[in-house]
């Protein structure tokens, strides 16, 4: 009886030990691996200044506050400046060029966007998709 426990206890430490190499081992390649962990460190602060850059857009006391800006008027101010040359032709009912103008703030966001997708820092995960 107390060879086959001193044989028991032998097999349980070799066996623990075994999976404490090799957990060892794996963590080395992933968690504990230094590139890895200094990737993460660049992931955490670019996603903290991109939250910080969002934050700005609805902070009522930022200079990048979205209503800060005259979205409509600058539009509108486009549009009278294309439509007075055709004039003539809008009011006689002729045919005219259709569309619509986009204000500057959708091109900004639209480079926003196009920059956030190719951050090597951002996971693909987190990158948004183009409304327009």
């Amino acid at each position: 009886m107390d060879i086959a426990v001193k044989i028991f206890q032998v097999l349980f430490y070799i066996t623990g030990s075994t999976i404490a190499v090799l957990t060892y081992i794996k963590a080395k390649n992933g968690l504990l691996n230094s590139v890895n962990t200094e990737y993460q460190k660049k992931v955490m602060e670019r996603l903290s200044q991109l939250s910080s850059e969002l934050y700005d857009e609805f902070d009522q006391s930022s200079d990048k506050f979205w209503a800060k800006e005259d979205q409509a008027k600058e539009v509108l101010s486009q549009l009278h400046e294309l439509i007075i040359p055709h004039k003539h032709e809008i009011i006689t009912n002729k045919e005219i060029h259709s569309g619509f103008r986009l204000p500057s703030k959708f091109e900004e966001l639209d480079q926003f966007l196009n920059k956030l997708k190719s951050d090597p820092f951002i996971p693909r995960e987190t990158a948004i998709k183009s409304p327009i």
